[in-house]
This record gives C-alpha cells, structure tokens and sequence, in this order.
C-alpha cells in the first residue's frame, strides 16, 4: 500500500517540471533506485509489447521530490499516530 501512494506521489510530481533534485536521505537513496528500475523494466516490456512509450522518459518522469514527506507520514503511521 504504501509503495503505491510513494509511486503516486513521485510519479511526475503532481505535474510540477524541475529539474531541481533535492537531496535524499540515505535511507531512502535504496528505495528510489529501486523504483527507477522497476519503472525502467515497465517501460522496457511496454515497448517489447509495442505499446507506444518512451522508457527514458517514462523513467525521468520520477522525482523524489516528495519521498521525505510520504516517509514522514509512513513513519508516523506505523508507530500508531
């Protein structure tokens, strides 16, 4: 569940065009790289079913711009707040 709403939220940003990356935390470094690799193997098979997709694209359109605040939020609802 919680790897959806972080997808969601860093899929595109909301719309918002940057190319400002902020800093991650060490912890959440593993976790981004990871879903850069899911979401290039998406778009890797999407173009092998030719589907029309662009995979760096597809790719460079996840920004880990809100990864602090979705972590933040994750933190303190697995603690029970």
């Amino acid at each position: 569940m919680w790897a959806v709403v972080l997808w969601m939220l860093t899929n595109g940003t909301a719309g918002q065009q940057t190319n400002e990356i902020p800093p991650l935390r060490e912890e959440l470094e593993g976790p981004f790289r990871i879903m850069l690799d899911a979401a290039k193997r998406i778009g890797q098979v999407s173009e092998e079913s030719k589907v029309a997709i662009n995979t760096e694209e597809y790719v460079s359109s996840f920004k880990p711009a809100l990864m602090e605040v979705v972590y933040a939020w994750c933190s303190v609802r697995s603690s029970g707040g």
